[in-house]
């Protein structure tokens, strides 16, 4: 839904459009972090958390340095709603990617509960 929201957010006209884009993707934001650091909290073992996350937060800010540059670089070559609009689609191409990847039965084991897991909600 992040990748939906920015999607409406770059083919909107319309304030009102933006402005649905937007929320969506804020929205969407936060049950997308709470996802990740659940996912993260369940399958990092708690000696490791630590380092895993620098590196982690090291890439994505070095990520955004450099897409920020490219996306920088791009916008002055050619139109910056050319450059959202690609950027839109390729994160919603890449959320697909992710999906397809994600939902094949060998991944089952990271979104499974197990019975303990289970036991221990109803309790």
């Amino acid at each position: 839904m992040v990748s939906v929201g920015y999607i409406i957010f770059a083919f909107s006209n319309t304030f009102l459009s933006a402005s649905v884009g937007v929320f969506i993707l804020a929205f969407s934001l936060a049950f997308a972090n709470t996802g990740f650091y659940t996912f993260y909290q369940n399958n990092i073992p708690v000696e490791v958390m630590g380092r895993v996350g620098s590196i982690y937060n090291f890439v994505e800010a070095l990520l955004i340095i450099v897409i920020t540059f490219i996306f920088a670089v791009a916008s002055q070559l050619i139109s910056i709603k050319f450059v959202v609009v690609f950027g839109a689609i390729s994160m919603f191409l890449l959320t697909i990617a992710i999906l397809l990847f994600s939902i094949q039965p060998s991944k089952s084991k990271y979104y499974r509960a197990t019975v303990a897991e289970v036991k221990e909600v109803i309790s």
